[in-house]
């Protein structure tokens, strides 16, 4: 973070992203410290400090409805609290429509929740899932309906997932391997992964980009409708 201060008054502040706005967990720090120099903020930056608060308190409101149900750990209840439809099983696991994870475009970490957690009773996601680098562990996941994103993960393998019916991106990853992965409905983005093995995949319905890829082992692949890029990399 960046303040800039002039004659006592601060006039901006300047986050890591380079935007307008203050992350949530830079605002008690950066309203203390503003506080400790005896400045006011001014301008942009009152703006700033406004909008961090608001986007604080309903944060904390947000934490309140879900204490009961993070402290319980109950996987359904922050889900559609979230606004994703679930689906649940005789013997609990969900089938859900879409997973982001936000809360209200809020992040799940954000609200003291391990993302973690969550996969470990998710089944089935019908639509997209963006699971990002929180998520470490897929759980009892199998099936995922339309796209997967999974880039900058740093997860070592896809195992446990079967299924994707969309595109699968795991761009600047650490996935080395896609498990047990065996029929891909679009195309894979691997482009500056750690990718080397296709474990299981068998069919891919569209595009493989492998730029900067040293596959190693695709011994159970056996179409690619789509083109390959570069052309000699599964030689």
């Amino acid at each position: 973070m960046a303040i800039k201060i002039k004659n006592n008054n601060v006039e901006e502040i300047q986050s890591v992203k380079n935007d307008f706005q203050i992350p949530t967990e830079d605002f008690i720090k950066i309203r203390q410290y503003i506080q400790d120099l005896n400045c006011i903020t001014m301008g942009r930056a009152q703006s700033q400090m406004q909008i961090a608060k608001i986007h604080q308190l309903f944060m904390d409101k947000m934490h309140c409805s879900l204490e009961e149900a993070i402290r319980n750990n109950d996987v359904k209840s922050i889900l559609e609290f979230s606004g994703i439809e679930c689906e649940e099983d005789e013997n609990g696991y969900l089938t859900i429509s879409n997973y982001n994870g936000k809360c209200l475009d809020v992040q799940y970490s954000d609200l003291g929740i391990n993302e973690n957690n969550l996969p470990k009773k998710i089944i089935a996601i019908k639509g997209d899932a963006v699971l990002g680098k929180k998520v470490t562990d897929l759980g009892a996941l199998k099936y995922i309906g339309k796209d997967a994103y999974l880039d900058e993960s740093t997860m070592k393998t896809l195992n446990g997932i079967e299924e994707i019916g969309g595109d699968l991106s795991i761009m600047r990853s650490e996935i080395e391997n896609l498990g047990t992965l065996r029929k891909l409905g679009g195309s894979l983005r691997a482009l500056k992964s750690k990718l080397k093995d296709f474990g299981n995949l068998e069919t891919v319905g569209g595009d493989l980009y492998l730029m900067m890829c040293k596959i190693e082992n695709h011994n159970n692949l056996k179409e690619v409708k789509g083109g390959i890029y570069p052309p000699n990399v599964l030689i």
